[in-house]
């Protein structure tokens, strides 16, 4: 079993692709991870708020998560990102996406300006990946209120 990191550049190379820009590769490979690292953290906490039996949900473990996506979104601001595709775009895309599609509060709380208007603008450079998002989503528990406050 390989990571996506390993995945993605080996698919990439096989198809003699840009998706990880030589130039670029290190920088690309770090937003890529940085986003894996965001996503895993939302995946958490979702897990623990959805799918948890209520009576083993933790509350420090899903504030944990949550502050491991702040960061990430601190961090990821930073990046120079750009509205050419590539993995670390894609990466960042879907990342947003999906905080966005899970934890609708965040586009108005957490994300920072420059980050919703890169993701508007790239979604709206690339309409082709609003076509593939998600556009639904589980309504939020009573108790995720109940942890967020």
């Amino acid at each position: 079993m390989y990571d996506s990191p390993v995945i993605c550049d080996y698919l990439n190379d096989r198809a003699k692709g840009d998706l990880i820009p030589f130039d670029q590769k290190f920088w690309v490979l770090k937003v890529q991870a940085l986003c894996d690292g965001i996503l895993d953290a939302a995946v958490n906490a979702r897990y623990e708020t959805h799918f948890r039996p209520a009576s083993l949900r933790s509350k420090d473990w899903y504030n944990r998560q949550m502050q491991c996506i702040y960061a990430g979104l601190e961090s990821l601001a930073e990046e120079p990102l750009v509205h050419l595709v590539n993995l670390a775009t894609l990466a960042a895309a879907v990342t947003l996406s999906y905080l966005e599609l899970r934890y609708p509060f965040m586009v108005t709380e957490v994300f920072s300006q420059k980050i919703k208007d890169w993701h508007d603008g790239f979604l709206s450079q690339h309409p082709w990946i609003s076509d593939i998002t998600p556009k639904d989503s589980l309504p939020l528990p009573p108790t995720l209120v109940s942890l967020i406050q």
